[in-house]
């Protein structure tokens, strides 16, 4: 049964109509509706993340893992547990001086805060922090009067609000996918 709906859903996102997500409809989203439900493949319990846009062809995550699905073009994140989508949230990425890697990374590092240099305006507090690349991280601040537009240094910034609920669902090794 979950197969059916599954390749229903991913159909139907490849020919444009409207689901609801988890009784919600689109319209009724605040951020940009960012779908990788054509990636998402689940075989007992487990569900793979087909990433084409990167080395790593897939990544394997268990029925409720928290991960994120960050859309460089809709300057979104998509925040899900196993397959199920759970929240989306409007984010602004590098800019094009200072791109944010497109790729499949791990968190390596979280901190509750930590300082970050950033385009412009030098170093801010970053609240929540997730490290995933390098020195390339989520985090969470107040200095960014313009969500939604690619304003970083490259790292992935949002609201304080939205990204505590990732940190506190996330450990090291929880999987971060960034595609253009």
């Amino acid at each position: 049964m979950k197969k059916i709906l599954i390749f229903m859903f991913v159909l139907c996102m490849l020919v444009g109509c409207n689901l609801p997500v988890d009784g919600v409809a689109e319209e009724d989203i605040d951020a940009p509706v960012v779908s990788v439900a054509n990636m998402v493949e689940v075989v007992n319990g487990q569900v793979t993340v087909n990433t084409p846009e990167c080395s790593e062809q897939a990544f394997v995550v268990g029925e409720n893992e928290p991960w994120v699905a960050v859309s460089l073009g809709e300057q979104a994140m998509s925040f899900y547990s196993g397959e199920k989508l759970i929240d989306q949230f409007v984010i602004s990425s590098g800019g094009s001086l200072n791109p944010t890697p497109a790729g499949s990374y791990r968190v390596y590092k979280k901190y509750d805060q930590y300082q970050i240099s950033e385009n412009n305006i030098g170093v801010v507090d970053g609240i929540w922090v997730l490290f995933f690349h390098h020195e390339y991280s989520v985090y969470g601040g107040d200095w960014n009067d313009n969500l939604g537009l690619p304003v970083t240094r490259g790292n992935i910034n949002m609201s304080i609000e939205d990204i505590q609920l990732i940190y506190e669902q996330f450990e090291e090794g929880s999987h971060v996918y960034i595609y253009n």
